[in-house]
């Protein structure tokens, strides 16, 4: 995490306070087991609840594909200190969240409207709800966000390293897989120019999408970050990293670009930073823009006249 972390970072400050943060997880912070049933009525969705004390203000933090829980737990401890009770759901299909396959949102958008009104039976009319995901859980927020049936209480969302569409983040991990098949292959003169042979990127996206209807029931078309940005005007931040080579900074840029958000923010991270879903490796600039954020939103000062007060960081690509 910190060892090729750009100095501009303060990698030291990165070990310290993760170092910190999985004894605090591990050791020290009281952890609850939380269930709700699936909105389909299909299986039970299982979460980590960590709650700060006489705090009424929650995260709900979406976990990636193949995020491990005390991964989810290490970085919530940001959240924490700044006040908030965290929710970790796990998707649907992962860890104790019953489920054999990923919807990429499609679903568990729904199971999130049970989450939601769970935070505010426990919490009360004061209860506040911020929305938070990396990867695929950027997209589990911005999926639900986008819903009708949103309570009052959801204030906001972080989106860290969405995805636009799955064709694009499929796209991803077929160039990924093609890429590490032609520096095999190019050792004996063969160049595979991007595609995996016998499988060219159209029919592995058609074959993929056949199958998944076939078992969940839905078209991949009908999962889309830029659909849901489209139809939210909650305020949102949108981060990635310039480095993401598994789902590129332009997917969070171009989500941005057509967000339909009162008020937005992209902060885009220059420079070695980690790599996909790495932004919060840069702890201690992490911590101070989503603070900032949120705080804006708190504090009501989130009207378009406000957008054009926050300053444009060409190093740091923040912008509004």
């Amino acid at each position: 995490m910190w060892s090729d972390l750009d100095n501009q970072y303060d990698p030291s400050y990165t070990k310290q306070y993760y170092t910190e943060a999985k004894n605090w997880y591990d050791n020290e912070v009281k952890k609850q087991t939380l269930t709700v049933p699936f909105a389909d009525g299909t299986g039970t969705a299982s979460a980590t609840y960590i709650a700060a004390p006489g705090s009424t203000k929650t995260i709900i933090y979406g976990q990636g594909w193949t995020t491990e829980p005390e991964w989810m737990g290490y970085i919530s401890k940001i959240f924490y200190d700044m006040g908030y009770n965290v929710l970790m759901p796990y998707t649907r299909g992962q860890n104790s969240s019953d489920g054999e396959f990923l919807t990429f949102g499609y679903k568990d958008k729904q199971d999130w409207i049970n989450w939601i009104n769970k935070i505010d039976a426990l919490n009360g009319k004061n209860s506040e709800v911020i929305l938070y995901g990396q990867s695929l859980g950027a997209d589990d927020a911005l999926e639900t966000a986008a819903q009708k049936s949103l309570a009052a209480s959801v204030k906001a969302v972080i989106a860290d390293c969405g995805y636009s569409t799955v064709p694009s983040l499929l796209k991803s991990l077929y160039s990924g897989v093609a890429t590490s098949l032609n520096n095999l292959t190019s050792n004996i003169g063969w160049q595979l120019n991007g595609s995996i042979p016998l499988v060219p990127y159209d029919q592995f996206l058609n074959a993929f999408n056949g199958i998944n209807q076939l078992l969940q029931g839905f078209s991949l078309d009908d999962v889309s970050g830029i659909s849901a940005v489209q139809n939210s005007t909650l305020p949102t931040l949108f981060i990635a990293t310039a480095d993401d080579t598994f789902i590129p900074d332009t997917e969070t840029e171009t989500m941005y670009h057509l967000s339909n958000s009162q008020f937005k923010q992209l902060w885009i991270l220059q420079g070695n930073v980690g790599g996909h879903a790495s932004a919060n490796n840069a702890v201690l600039d992490y911590k101070k823009n989503i603070e900032a954020f949120l705080n804006a939103v708190e504090s009501g000062k989130t009207t378009d006249s406000n957008q054009s007060d926050l300053k444009v960081d060409s190093d740091q690509r923040v912008a509004a």
